[in-house]
C-alpha cells in the first residue's frame, strides 16, 4: 500500500470517528432541548446555535467521508468518449481533472482559514465561544479532502492493485471506470 493511500485511509478513519461522535452530540443536544421544553416547560438557550454548529461540521467531515469513497455525483461524460481515442487521453483527461479539484479545494481551504482568521475575535451570540471554532469546520474539511484527492491521483499515477482507495466495482470484475 502506498504512503498517500495509508494516509487517506488514516484520515477516513479520523473523519468517521469525528462524524459519530458529532452526529451523536447532536442527537443528544437536540433530543435533550425536546425532553426539556415539553417535559419540564424549560429549555437552554445554547442548544440550537450547537446543533447549527455541529451539522456544518457534518457537512464538511462527511464530504470529505463521501469524497474518500467516491461517492460524490460524478459526470461520465467524457471518459468514455477519450477511451476510442487511447488509454493516454483518459489518463491525461482525469489527472487535469484531478489538479483542478486539487487546487479548488486548496482554493477554499485558504479562505476557509482566512475566514477563522478574520472572525478569532468574534464570539457567538448563544454560547459565547470563539467564531473560529464553527468556521474552522471549512478547512478540516478541505484538508481532509486534499489528503484523499492526493491519494486518488497517486491511484490515478501508480495504479490501485490492492483498491483500497474507495468501494469495489458496483458489478465484480465489471469495466466501471475509476
Amino acid at each position: 500500500m502506498r504512503v498517500l493511500r495509508r494516509t487517506s485511509a488514516a484520515v477516513n478513519r479520523v473523519a468517521s470517528v469525528l462524524m459519530i461522535l458529532t452526529v451523536l452530540a447532536m442527537l443528544v443536544t437536540a433530543g435533550g432541548q425536546v425532553v426539556l421544553r415539553y417535559a419540564f416547560q424549560s429549555s437552554l438557550h445554547w442548544t440550537q446555535e450547537l446543533v447549527g454548529y455541529l451539522f456544518v461540521y457534518v457537512g464538511f467531515v462527511g464530504g470529505s467521508i463521501a469524497f474518500y469513497e467516491k461517492g460524490h455525483l460524478a459526470v461520465d461524460l467524457v471518459s468514455p468518449l477519450l477511451v476510442r481515442a487511447g488509454n493516454y487521453a483518459v489518463t491525461a483527461f482525469r489527472s487535469i481533472v484531478h489538479f483542478f479539484v486539487l487546487f479548488t479545494l486548496g482554493f477554499v481551504m485558504y479562505y476557509g482559514i482566512t475566514l477563522c482568521i478574520s472572525n478569532a475575535a468574534s464570539q457567538s451570540v448563544a454560547m459565547g465561544i470563539n467564531m473560529a471554532l464553527p468556521y474552522a469546520a471549512v478547512p478540516i474539511g478541505m484538508a481532509f479532502m486534499i489528503v484523499h484527492q492526493l491519494g486518488h491521483i497517486e491511484d490515478e499515477l501508480f495504479g490501485s492493485p490492492d483498491r483500497t482507495m474507495g468501494p469495489p466495482d458496483p458489478i465484480p470484475g465489471g469495466d466501471h471506470p475509476r
